[in-house]
């Protein structure tokens, strides 16, 4: 097992039913599921945060918008943003948009 590896387990039966290996370029450091569970999304070590499928594994978004680790990704069902904050100071909150090539950057919030 490797720190860019997921494996999704079936919490009735606690068997694993599936293993996604490198999923991303960099150690996986947060993760969360969309409201439909169709998705997830990976923050990185690398700061990188993208989002995925939950059944394949395929990537379908990226965004770079942090400088250091991610060190949280939450996602809200409404009004469908993506939050994530890293230790760089920054809390980025982007617009989930589905039919996009990458989240739309709504608001980013730093430290002073």
């Amino acid at each position: 097992s490797s720190m860019t590896e997921i494996k999704i387990w079936d919490a009735a039966t606690g068997t694993i039913q599936l293993t996604l290996p490198n999923v991303t370029d960099s150690e996986v450091t947060a993760l969360s599921l969309d409201d439909r569970g169709r998705r997830f999304i990976l923050g990185t070590h690398k700061g990188g945060v993208t989002i995925h499928s939950y059944a394949t594994g395929a990537l379908i978004q990226t965004q770079k918008g942090h400088k250091k680790e991610v060190t949280a990704v939450v996602y809200l069902s409404f009004p469908r943003m993506i939050c994530s904050a890293s230790i760089d100071g920054r809390v980025h909150i982007y617009q989930d948009n589905e039919d996009a090539t990458r989240p739309f950057l709504v608001l980013s919030l730093q430290n002073p």
